[in-house]
């Protein structure tokens, strides 16, 4: 068996940095070129928070509304956001397009969503891959950390007692386990912690 070959973590960064941001360009083109991709977008995203469908389903539904929208082609011919673009530069005759035309192209346009959603979600998955995204999700941790030394925070679960409930904190115990004498000086253990009210 021959041992498996290491990505150094800079090269592993890199790539995946890189292929996250490929991702985020061609959505973002995609969103640009066809405007009616972020309703399909919007409506996918609430169905699929309902449903939460695995990611192979995804990927099937966003491939199989791209295809749809290949062969509704006709109706996509005509790419309106780069001639209201082109006309706010070089202002020319505007009987190329019509808002009958536009409204015609949205369903085609919406069966896109689904595809650049897919993107950004796997984009997203490769930058929190990276050492940025690791970084991001440290940080994030230490703010929720924080957050939960604030006194009077309800905690994650907001049906358990509050931290000022005697019956929270039986035999004496003060916040967070510590006895009263130690939770009189909240205000030193909230300069220590760097906690803000």
């Amino acid at each position: 068996m021959q041992p498996r070959a290491v990505v150094p973590p800079a090269l592993g960064h890199n790539a995946r940095d890189s292929k996250a941001y490929a991702l985020f360009t061609v959505c973002g083109l995609l969103v640009v070129t066809f405007p009616g991709t972020l309703i399909g977008a919007g409506i996918a995203y609430a169905i699929w928070r309902m449903t939460r469908p695995d990611i192979v389903t995804r990927w099937l539904v966003a491939g199989l509304a791209a295809a749809t929208a290949a062969a509704l082609q006709p109706a996509i011919a005509l790419i309106w956001s780069w001639n209201l673009l082109a006309q706010l530069f070089a202002p020319t005759n505007s009987s190329e397009f019509s808002s009958g035309a536009i409204l015609a192209s949205l369903p085609a346009e919406m069966l896109l969503g689904p595809l650049v959603l897919v993107g950004v979600q796997l984009g997203i998955a490769y930058r929190r891959d990276t050492i940025h995204g690791e970084e991001w999700a440290r940080y994030i941790e230490v703010a929720n950390r924080k957050r939960a030394l604030e006194r009077g925070w309800p905690g994650p679960d907001a049906g358990t007692p509050s931290a000022d409930d005697p019956q929270a904190h039986p035999s004496g115990a003060g916040v967070h386990g510590l006895p009263d004498p130690v939770r009189r000086a909240d205000g030193a253990w909230s300069r220590l912690f760097c906690v803000t009210r």
